[in-house]
């Protein structure tokens, strides 16, 4: 009987944990169906649709650089992606992957590639999927998010010619990376804490310490000081004090040094030699015989380059842009 009776708690035992299993997958099923389609209401939304056409043609440039690794200038593989990832600091290469498995197949296109910029802000939002799914139904979602795009591709450099020129030429020569996005975000929302703490807002300041701590881990910089001193200041068990906020504006910015690239940017020996291709064919200026210190905006691409999406309801329109012209270029 005692057996018996241990043999039938047992079985309920794995039928609740079974049970709780698919519940969780349930939920996490849920979750991603929302954030999928909330990151999609935003995409189409006409400020961010504003963003991303005022800088289609240098993305365009910085995608193109990157598929010419693999010979294929219409796509980018899994690699590429990390490889954009890691020249401009965007996010760590465990995330990126999670991302390319979301808005693509074996390859991703240049539509997939634009959509995959507001999943990457996501995940700098949050780590988790739930959250995330809420953070995009939220009713300021969308300017939260034309934001951060125009943050993001002011840290690309994409209004500076010269400039993004420069990266693209470091990371392929000496994997020198462009500084964490992340570390720069969180460098701000820092200093933006103090006014919260001086307010007493302290459920406030805990959302924030929460959200960086995302951040640092999506972008893979969480195991250094920054991830140290965050973990700290969310475990004080109070509001933390205007000193201890500068050390961590201290560490965020200390985290925003340029660092080698995950794995090596510069091609081993014996490579393909089309990985050493980034910046010496980066399509910008003069490449057409244009001048390479023009606007980042106004240079045309060619024209296979502006072939239609797949003819899909959601795809945006290639040529959005034209015509949008952007930041003067810094000599």
């Amino acid at each position: 009987e005692t057996q018996a009776a241990e043999a039938e708690k047992e079985r309920k035992r794995k039928e609740q944990a079974k049970q709780r299993a698919l519940s969780k997958n349930k939920s996490r099923g849920e979750a991603e169906k929302r954030q999928k389609e909330g990151l999609q209401t935003v995409f189409f939304a006409d400020p961010v649709q504003t963003v991303l056409s005022e800088n289609l043609q240098p993305l365009r440039k910085v995608f193109d650089a990157f598929a010419k690794i693999g010979g294929d200038i219409n796509s980018i593989d899994l690699a590429e992606y990390g490889k954009w990832g890691s020249c401009f600091g965007v996010l760590g290469h465990k995330v990126l992957k999670e991302i390319f498995k979301q808005v693509a197949g074996p390859k991703m296109d240049f539509p997939a590639f634009q959509k995959s910029l507001l999943h990457c802000l996501a995940y700098l939002q949050a780590a988790d999927i739930q959250q995330q799914a809420d953070l995009v139904e939220a009713d300021d979602a969308v300017q939260t998010f034309a934001q951060l795009l125009k943050d993001l591709f002011k840290h690309m450099h994409l209004d500076s010619v010269p400039a993004l020129r420069n990266t693209l030429k470091d990371f392929q020569t000496a994997g020198t990376c462009r500084p964490p996005f992340a570390a720069q975000q969180i460098a701000a929302k820092a200093r933006d804490l103090s006014s919260k703490v001086a307010e007493g807002d302290g459920d406030a300041v805990q959302k924030d310490l929460q959200q960086m701590e995302a951040m640092a881990s999506a972008a893979g910089v969480a195991e250094g000081e920054l991830g140290n001193t965050l973990t700290n200041l969310r475990d004080l068990g109070r509001a933390p004090t205007r000193q201890e906020l500068d050390s961590l504006a201290t560490a965020a910015e200390q985290a925003k040094q340029s660092s080698k690239a995950e794995g090596g940017a510069k091609p081993t020996p014996g490579e393909d030699d089309r990985s050493a291709a980034v910046a010496d064919t980066l399509p910008i200026g003069s490449t057409r015989g244009g001048n390479p210190e023009e606007k980042a905006g106004d240079d045309k691409p060619p024209q296979q380059e502006e072939e239609a999406p797949p003819a899909q309801t959601d795809e945006p329109p290639a040529d959005r842009g034209k015509g949008t012209e952007s930041t003067e270029a810094t000599p």
